[in-house]
């Protein structure tokens, strides 16, 4: 039958939990146990149980290996039922509780069984150490007896081994606590000092030294302080320190001046104890601090000098609240210090108020409830803070002060009775110090601690201590290692499964070996890049950066470092070398002159080997600025300053060059705005000689004018043929070739209207055409230029119209102005949809006179608007010659503008249109204002 669950099965389970003993390994003296009580009963099988929630789990075996089995089938279970007293069970067949046992009925199953109870306290039976046999077995008492003996041996093993587990966290406690305490003292800036009475020897830490000027010393004694002790106080120091050896003191206490290393005089307020003794009573070891009270012994004596005794202690007692209250509670001292601490004068509260007006009112409620309960009767108001000094204890606990400008501090507050020569309560005194900065000190350190390790998690690399051996074994390594290896932090740690030598490159080892030896041995850090191997075999860049750790006789103890994945930078790094390789080839090879200058000052800084063959100068960077060197004009220079200080780029600009020999060599200018890694502005000038080109522009213009010369004669004689055949000189035509004849003649116009412009851009290119100037009314030859134009417009099925604005009296040649308008209005005609208009307008802007096209049509390319003025350009050659046009007509616009003495220039949306402007500068005495128009 399954055994009932123990009434106390929850404290028992508690219990068992607070040994700490289950799951783990066999232990010898428990193992010895169990073949005692096995040699003692005589049974083949002996164990030492432990009875978990759902299992036996056993903590020893003799004669099997067994480790845990089902509590529902454990004898046991049934044993810690009756914790006084053996569970004897001869024969299991004959016992109703085990009979129908699966361990009891299978073959060679369990007949005999004997099980002490493992009992710790208040009968909580943990387990058993119990014995048993496959055949039934008869036990004398005195054989019961030594089983529950031993089983008393078994829990005083249990405790014992308890007991050195919380040993060895008591000690590792305390050592934390010391840690503690060392942070605490050297914030506090104290000076420190451990005696050892018997050898003189005696140990200063670093902020003692500091308050003598002194360099600390790896050894000293006890002498260094008493040579610097002033001769009149060393006595009293030495009385005090006898009374303290000799237990009359509990501290010793004095304050006396020692000698700073600059020869002044430093009061010195020392408190010490002796903390171990010899076995004859005598002082051993000794620990106290040193605390530099100069500036507080001023104080005092500047205050003694004008109050009196009783009245100076109280009041240089500024680092502490002193507040005194009668037996009422009434406060009826409150010192300099309480004034400091919480803001409130002396006069505020003397007479009127109890210290309750300090405190949190949540606090003393709450320690009310506290004392109400730990005496068993109602302690509330002024009790709270007296109740244990009117009952003869002293109380020191920490409150919250609450000042009269709402700051809140954490105090430690001392309470105690003062009382008369016959023991009588006259009042209370409360000594209050402030700790506040202590408090935040313990919480700064703990949000250090937090903010350590969240820099540690969010690094962008690998933290790492480690030692300086082949493997680079590691101490220490943080989490983010598995990103940048794909091994977890723990495999690294002592080697365990990897080393960190594993990951790295042979062939960077003996260099990155080398840098970090060099660098540890000269006390410095180390920098290195090297590569690694990626758990899933890819190769990545890392950069590391360390330095070591030395003992204070400068031996390495370890490295400290960090390790970031450079990979990314590395790759950009080589592809910008490849790229500087790839330009410096460029440079050297290209066939294109290039320089690099000064932007402010013109030197040259450098030049390609192209330049010295353009130039021919010998191999030398020119000592003469760039613009010295090419046929710039002041306009040009200027045009060249501006384009790259604004748009950073100038060119591209057809120029001379000088050649060493006296030649002009014509060249093309292109440059463009830079600034180098300091931030100076420079150039890159790419200049290219255009001789060839320049030969064969000429020949091409010679070419076409003279083939234009050779046509027009010809085509001018066919022209006048057909116009004679169409007038009917040669008697009426056939109505089947009046279409053809048609033909005939509109590509004879279009061919002289090609050579015709032909002649024109090659005589303004020769600078041969002659201008008729005179002075024009602009909108009269606007009106008349619209008017020449309209037939030509019907074809599209488009309106020109001349929209009012001012008029201008202009120097003009009226034959080429027609001419420049009926290139544009014929451009805006052809190119605008059927039933638009094309606006023609004039406007004054500063003192220029602007005369615009404005049409409707698809508007200009991006791509095209560079190339629009030059010779042949056509947007779209298949829609120029559905239209028509030579390719000529803006080029020769251009160059008559310009001989004119004005500007041309666009506006152009795709899709929404073009306006082609004409600026011409006005003279401003030749302004009318009179009828609203400029002449």
């Amino acid at each position: 039958m399954k055994a009932l669950i123990p009434s106390n099965e929850t404290e028992r389970l508690q219990a068992l939990r607070q040994l700490h003993i289950l799951d783990t390994p066999a232990e010898a003296a428990f193992d010895a146990l169990t073949e005692i009580a096995a040699q003692i009963s005589g049974a083949g099988f002996a164990a030492l149980t432990l009875i978990d929630q759902n299992r036996q789990w056993f903590k020893s075996t003799f004669n099997f290996c067994e480790q845990e089995n089902s509590r529902d089938n454990s004898f046991c279970s049934h044993a810690i039922l009756t914790p006084s007293q053996l569970t004897y069970i001869p024969d299991a067949r004959q016992d109703a509780r085990v009979a129908d046992n699966p361990l009891v009925t299978c073959a060679d199953g369990l007949r005999f069984y004997a099980g002490a109870p493992l009992v710790l306290r208040d009968n909580l039976a943990l387990g058993t150490l119990c014995v048993f046999d496959t055949k039934p077995l008869t036990l004398t008492a005195a054989q019961q007896k030594s089983l529950l003996q031993l089983a008393d041996q078994a829990v005083l093993l249990m405790n014992n081994r308890l007991l050195q587990q919380q040993s060895a966290e008591q000690n590792l406690h305390l050592q934390q606590e010391k840690n503690r305490i060392d942070a605490i003292i050297n914030g506090t800036n104290m000076g420190t000092w451990e005696w050892n009475v018997q050898t003189g020897s005696t140990v200063y830490n670093q902020y003692w030294y500091g308050m003598l000027g002194l360099d600390p010393l790896t050894q000293s004694d006890v002498d260094i302080w008493r040579s610097r002790v002033h001769p009149e106080d060393l006595p009293a120091a030495a009385t005090a320190l006898e009374q303290h050896f000799a237990g009359t003191s509990p501290f010793f206490d004095a304050r006396f001046r020692m000698q700073h290393h600059q020869g002044h005089w430093v009061w010195i307020h020392a408190v010490g104890r002796v903390m171990a003794w010899t076995d004859d009573h005598q002082p051993l070891l000794m620990f106290g601090t040193h605390r530099d009270i100069t500036q507080e012994r001023a104080q005092q004596q500047e205050m003694q000098r004008t109050r009196s005794h009783l009245q100076a202690i109280i009041d240089s007692s500024t680092e502490a609240a002193m507040i005194s209250t009668d037996i009422h509670g009434v406060i009826r001292l409150f010192n300099p210090g309480a004034e400091r601490m919480l803001g409130y004068q002396a006069s505020e509260l003397v007479g009127t108020s109890t210290p309750a007006i300090l405190h949190d009112p949540d606090e003393v409620r709450a320690r009310a409830a506290q004392l109400s309960a730990e005496y068993q009767l109602p302690i509330d108001g002024f009790d709270v803070f007296v109740y244990k000094a009117r009952h003869g204890t002293s109380e020191t606990r920490q409150w919250t002060y609450i000042g009269k400008n709402g700051e809140r501090k954490q105090v430690r507050l001392s309470v105690s009775a003062i009382r008369t020569d016959q023991g009588e309560i006259r009042g209370y005194l409360g000594v209050a110090i402030d700790i506040t900065q202590l408090e935040q000190l313990h919480h700064a350190l703990l949000l250090s601690e937090q903010r350590h390790r969240s820099m540690l998690e969010n690094l962008p690399g690998v933290v790492y201590r480690c030692i300086n051996d082949a493997q680079w074994t590691m101490l220490f390594i943080s989490d983010e290692v598995e990103k940048l290896t794909g091994h977890p932090a723990r495999s690294f740690i002592r080697n365990k499964k990897i080393n960190f030598a594993e990951l790295q490159l042979a062939e960077d080892q003996p260099l990155l070996r080398e840098v970090v030896d060099r660098d540890l041995t000269n006390h410095a850090r180390f920098s290195v890049e090297y590569r690694i191997r990626h758990a899933n075999g890819a190769v990545r860049w890392v950069q590391e950066l360390g330095r070591g750790i030395y003992d204070p006789n400068g031996e390495l103890l370890y490295i400290d470092g960090f390790i970031w994945d450079v990979t990314a930078q590395k790759e950009v790094q080589l592809a910008l070398r490849a790229g500087e390789q790839k330009l410096a080839s460029l440079y050297q090879l290209a066939p294109l002159a290039i320089l690099l200058s000064q932007f402010d000052s013109g030197e040259i800084l450098n030049v390609n080997p192209q330049w010295y063959e353009l130039s021919g100068l010998s191999d030398e960077i020119p000592a003469l600025p760039l613009p010295t060197l090419l046929s710039f004009n002041q306009v040009q220079l200027e045009a060249r300053q501006q384009a790259l200080a604004s748009n950073a780029s100038f060119g591209p600009i057809e120029l001379e060059l000088s050649h060493v020999e006296g030649q002009q060599i014509p060249v093309l200018l292109s440059e463009v705005l830079i600034q180098n890694a300091s931030g100076t502005a420079q150039v890159w000038s790419i200049i290219q000689d255009i001789t060839e080109r320049r030969r064969i522009e000429q020949m091409k213009n010679q070419f076409v004018s003279m083939v234009s010369h050779e046509l027009r004669t010809p085509l001018t004689a066919i022209s006048g043929a057909l116009g004679l055949i169409s007038g009917g000189a040669l008697g009426p035509l056939p109505d089947a070739m009046q279409p053809m004849l048609q033909i005939a003649c509109d590509n004879s116009e279009k061919l002289t209207q090609l050579i015709n412009d032909l002649l024109d851009i090659d005589k303004l290119v020769a600078g041969k055409m002659q201008f008729e100037l005179q002075d024009c009314s602009v909108r009269e030859l606007l009106t008349q230029s619209v008017r020449h134009n309209q037939p030509y417009a019907d074809k599209f099925l488009t309106r020109i119209v001349l929209e009012p604005g001012p008029d201008a009296v202009l120097l003009l040649d009226p034959m080429r102005f027609h001419q420049i308008m009926a290139n544009l209005l014929s451009n805006a005609a052809k190119f605008s949809p059927p039933g638009s208009v094309v606006a023609v307008r004039t406007e004054k802007i500063a003192q220029q006179l602007r005369i615009s096209v404005q049409d409707q049509g698809p508007g200009i390319p991006d791509n095209f608007r560079a190339r629009i003025f030059e010779k042949f350009s056509q947007a779209d050659a298949v829609d120029a010659r559905q239209r028509g046009g030579t390719g000529l007509g803006l080029a020769i616009v251009k160059e008559l503008t310009n001989r004119l003495g004005g500007e041309i220039g666009f506006d152009s949306v795709t899709g929404h249109g073009s306006c082609f402007y004409l600026e011409f500068a006005l003279d401003q005495q030749g302004e009318d204002n009179n009828a609203g128009a400029l002449h």
